[in-house]
């Protein structure tokens, strides 16, 4: 039986991308009052969207009209992590009910306190330490002199922000090019270089009454730090220790809404990479797999519903990402075999992310091998 929710529930989502849009195509389905605060009338979400809300994203100055409203709602959630908990605790004056909490959100919003909260709950992770001078860098690869991962703290994603120093030469070469005063404006975390077999990813939900629903467990593919392609469910031995562990900290944290970790499969354990406080690219293939798509319990988990057990629509799955090739046209193949979900951006810079396909069946080897196929059809 599929939840509804009460007449009325209105609904405010800090952001406007991608995932903003799925998230408001999600609570219209529910019967949601999805209001939108938005940098660009433009963007994806604001073009499914009635309610939208012109605001910087930065500073978050409301108008006085805004601010109203914005209390008025009867929940917040949020597209990116790296929102201004500071200025955004400042601006909610009413009961106005948030998720991620806030003190969740500024504690894994910031690579540092990630990992360290992870430490903090027993989860497994890759040996790392904080740099925030350049003579911290200068000092890494003594501690890691096989390599590590140099990440920005805040605000980096989909490689932004990443710098492999894989060797000794590298780093030699990244101790010329590096400005020390970079160090100094952009905190990091420098990451042990972790030899992995493949890379993985999970999902959770988490309603405000302490049930949690751990979604399919997924194979990812990276290419230039951005997600490829996912194919599922695939299973590992040592998944089920893991969940038990990632249950516990939600838990013990209070966590409500969806969040996805990201894991190293190094052959011998489960390494988490990161996590995102928030729906995540690695769970797209939710959306035709199964009959609640992460953004649907989100939604649900939000809007204080009892969250229920998925039933999957096919034995597989499989996604695959579109990503911008800079094209002034883009195109599909017609007669394409796998669902479309277009984003509808206004530019298609390099790099960027337009779509996903995904694809239903019995084999998630198969479906990636026609995915791959197909996705060298579309003109982007």
């Amino acid at each position: 039986m599929h939840p509804l929710l009460p007449n009325g529930f209105k609904l405010g989502i800090l952001g406007s991308g991608q995932l903003a849009r799925l998230l408001a195509m999600a609570a219209h389905r529910l019967g949601v009052e999805t209001h939108v605060f938005t940098g660009n009338q433009q963007d994806p979400a604001c073009l499914v969207n009635a309610l939208n809300h012109l605001i910087d994203l930065k500073t978050l100055n409301l108008t006085s009209e805004q601010l109203e409203l914005l209390n008025g709602l009867d929940a917040i959630t949020f597209e990116s992590e790296f929102v201004n908990t500071e200025m955004v605790s400042k601006l909610i004056k009413s009961k106005v009910y948030v998720a991620p909490s806030l003190k969740m959100m500024a504690q894994l919003q910031h690579r540092h306190f990630q990992k360290s909260t992870f430490l903090n709950y027993n989860l497994p992770t890759a040996d790392f330490f904080e740099v925030t001078s350049f003579d911290d860098f200068n000092h890494v690869y003594s501690q890691f002199p096989k390599g590590f991962v140099l990440k920005k703290s805040f605000g980096g994603y989909d490689g932004y922000g990443t710098y492999m120093i894989a060797n000794k030469k590298a780093f030699q070469k990244a101790l010329a090019e590096f400005d020390p005063s970079y160090f100094e404006e952009n905190h990091f975390i420098a990451e042990k270089l972790i030899p992995f077999k493949s890379e993985l990813a999970i999902s959770f939900a988490c309603d405000q009454y302490g049930n949690i629903v751990d979604l399919p467990l997924v194979e990812t593919k990276q290419s230039q730090y951005r997600c490829d392609w996912v194919i599922g469910p695939i299973s590992h031995p040592k998944i089920n220790s893991l969940k038990k562990k990632i249950s516990s900290f939600l838990k013990k944290t209070k966590y409500v809404g969806v969040i996805t970790f990201e894991l190293f499969d190094t052959g011998k354990e489960l390494l988490i990479n990161e996590c995102a406080p928030r729906v995540h690219n690695s769970a797209h293939y939710t959306l035709d797999a199964l009959n609640f798509s992460q953004f649907d319990y989100h939604i649900q988990c939000l809007a204080g519903l009892k969250i229920q057990n998925y039933k999957m629509n096919s034995k597989s799955f499989c996604m695959t990402n579109l990503i911008g090739k800079g094209g002034s046209v883009s195109s599909a193949p017609l007669n394409l075999s796998g669902h479309l979900h277009w984003y509808g951006k206004s530019e298609n810079r390099n790099g960027r992310k337009m779509g996903h396909v995904n694809y239903l069946g019995n084999s998630p080897r198969l479906l990636l091998k026609q995915a791959l196929k197909e996705r060298k059809l579309f003109k982007l």
